[in-house]
């Protein structure tokens, strides 16, 4: 993994499934507008997972938790059908959610 990493970010409401389709006409992010990238989502009351495909190299969940923390999942590579999972038991459930990818 590079030691730095120029990276882009969506946020989501947490509250159900949901594909997040970013880049191209789904200006969905200002920061997708040169990326194309299409995730999966699944959340509950207290955890979040993502799985994505497209024009990236690596992506990470995010949950932002009720007590205002953030938690992150683990990087995964794109394409691979892998899932982050990004946890907030602990924190006071789920509050919202994102993803971060470079």
């Amino acid at each position: 993994m590079p030691a730095l990493k120029k990276m882009r970010h969506v946020t989501a409401i947490a509250g159900g499934a949901a594909v997040l389709m970013l880049g191209g006409l789904a200006a969905a992010s200002p920061a997708s507008a040169d990326t194309n990238i299409s995730c999966t989502e699944w959340n509950d009351s207290q955890t979040v997972g993502y799985a994505c495909y497209g024009d990236a190299n690596e992506f990470i969940a995010r949950a932002i938790c009720w007590d205002d923390s953030t938690q992150y999942g683990t990087w995964e590579p794109v394409n691979s059908g892998e899932v982050s999972y990004a946890y907030c038991a602990g924190h006071g459930g789920l509050q919202s959610s994102g993803i971060d990818w470079y």
